[in-house]
C-alpha cells in the first residue's frame, strides 16, 4: 500500500513538472488533448503595510489553472484564484484590494498554423497597448503577410488580478471611484504591427474605441538599435489623438485631446535604464487607461489627465535570473500642482519555482485626477512582502 502511494505521488509530481513538455507534443484526439494537458498554479503569502489612507492586510493567494493541448488547431483552458484573508488593519481594508474567489480565465482558442490565423473567446489574458490583464470577450489575429500582423480585440469586461490586488470583472468606466459613463458594450481595439524590412523599426498603427466615451486613433513606433553585441538602444515614439464621445465631458475636451509620448533607454547585459516624457494637451486623454496601460508604473494617477506633463525615469537589473531589481520615478505636472509617484521592487529566486520579494510604492496626488486603484487617496505609501511557489 505504501509503495502504491509513493508511485501515485511520483506520477502526479512528474505530470506537474513535465506537463509543459507534454503540452508541446501534438494531440491525437480531443480526449488525448484534455488528458495530457498542462496543469499550473501557485501558492503564495502576501503582507501589505500602508501609511495614511491605503489598505493594510495579509492573505494567502492560491491559483490553479489548466490548458489542454491543441487538436485540429483548438485548445481550451481555465484558471481560478482563491484568496483567504489572514488579517486587515482596519475594517474593509482587505475587500478594498482583494476578493475571495475569482475565475479569471475560461476560454476556447483556435490557431491555424498554415494560414496563420487564430482567435480566442471567453475569459483570457491580453497584452495590447490599452487592453491588458484578464478580459472577457474576443480576440482574433492574422499574420500570414510577411512583416505584418493584424489583430482585433473586443473586451466586454476587464479584471485586474495579481497577487497584491484583485479587481473583479467590470465594464469600461466602472472605476472604484464610481461610474463615468453609460456604455456597457465594452471596448474595441484594432491594431496592425509592421516590421520595417532590413531595419530595427516596428510601427503599430491602431484605433481604440469605446462608444459613449472616446475614440483614440494612434501610432506607436519602436526602435531597437544594436550598438554593440551586448548594448541595445531602445526608443519609443507614441502619438495618439483622443476625441470625447461623452456629452458631459465634451466641454472640457472641445480643443481636442491626445497623447505625445517619447522614451529612450539602453539594454546592456541584463541592465536596463531609460527616461521618457508623456504629454497630454488641454483636452487630455482621461480614462484611456481604464482597461490597462503600458507605462512603467503600476498606478497612473494624473498621467492622462487634462493638460498634464509627465517626465519619468526607470531602471532594472537582472543578475543571473536570481535577483531582479526595479525602480521608477515620475512627476505629473497639472497646472500649478504635481503628482509625485515612485516605486521600487526586488525579487529573489533562491530555488527553482520559488519567488520572494519586497516592494515599496509612494503616491502624492493633490490633484482631482482619478485613481485606477480606488478613489483619490491623496498621499500614501505602500510596503509589500511576498513569497510564492509556482508549478
Amino acid at each position: 500500500m505504501k509503495l502504491r502511494k509513493l508511485l501515485l505521488v511520483g506520477l502526479i509530481m512528474g505530470l506537474l513538472q513535465g506537463a509543459d513538455k507534454l503540452n508541446d507534443a501534438p494531440a491525437s484526439s480531443f480526449a488525448d488533448a484534455f488528458s495530457r494537458g498542462l496543469i499550473y498554479g501557485h501558492a503564495g503569502l502576501l503582507f501589505q503595510q500602508s501609511i495614511n489612507n491605503a489598505p493594510t492586510y495579509g492573505d494567502i493567494n492560491l491559483s490553479l489553472g489548466y490548458e489542454s493541448r491543441r487538436f485540429l488547431g483548438y485548445k481550451f483552458g481555465g484558471e481560478m484564484w482563491i484568496i483567504p484573508k489572514l488579517y486587515e488593519g482596519r475594517a474593509n481594508d482587505f475587500r478594498t484590494s482583494q476578493t475571495y474567489f475569482e475565475v479569471p480565465q475560461l476560454y476556447a482558442d483556435y490557431y491555424n498554423q498554415y494560414e496563420r490565423f487564430g482567435g480566442t473567446i471567453g475569459r483570457f489574458k491580453m497584452d495590447e497597448e490599452w487592453i491588458t490583464h484578464f478580459n472577457e470577450g474576443l480576440s482574433v489575429s492574422y499574420d500570414q503577410i510577411s512583416n505584418l500582423s493584424l489583430a482585433f480585440t473586443w473586451s466586454l469586461r476587464n479584471a485586474y488580478i495579481t497577487n497584491y490586488y484583485t479587481q473583479n470583472y467590470k465594464v469600461f468606466g466602472e472605476y472604484q471611484s464610481g461610474k463615468v459613463g453609460s456604455w456597457r458594450g465594452g471596448a474595441f481595439y484594432l491594431r496592425a504591427t509592421l516590421q520595417i524590412p532590413q531595419a530595427p523599426i516596428k510601427l503599430m498603427p491602431y484605433i481604440y474605441l469605446v462608444p459613449d466615451f472616446f475614440v483614440a486613433p494612434g501610432l506607436k513606433g519602436e526602435l531597437n538599435l544594436p550598438i554593440t553585441k551586448s548594448l541595445i538602444f531602445n526608443g519609443i515614439i507614441h502619438l495618439t489623438s483622443y476625441v470625447e464621445l461623452n456629452d458631459a465631458r465634451k466641454i472640457t475636451n472641445n480643443s481636442g485631446g491626445g497623447i505625445i509620448w517619447a522614451e529612450g533607454g539602453i539594454d546592456w547585459s541584463g541592465f536596463r535604464a531609460g527616461v521618457g516624457i508623456i504629454n497630454t494637451p488641454q483636452g487630455g486623454a482621461i480614462f484611456i487607461d481604464g482597461f490597462g496601460q503600458h507605462t512603467p508604473f503600476e498606478r497612473t494617477d494624473g498621467i492622462f489627465y487634462y493638460n498634464a506633463i509627465t517626465p519619468y525615469a526607470f531602471i532594472s537589473t537582472n543578475f543571473w535570473n536570481y535577483l531582479n531589481v526595479y525602480g521608477a520615478f515620475r512627476t505629473s505636472i497639472i497646472d500649478a500642482q504635481s503628482v509625485i509617484n515612485w516605486e521600487a521592487k526586488m525579487d529573489i529566486t533562491p530555488i527553482q519555482n520559488v519567488r520572494m520579494g519586497i516592494m515599496a510604492l509612494g503616491m502624492n496626488n493633490p490633484t482631482p485626477a482619478p485613481a485606477r486603484f480606488g478613489s483619490n487617496l491623496g498621499s500614501y505609501m505602500i510596503f509589500r512582502g511576498y513569497i510564492e511557489y509556482r508549478f
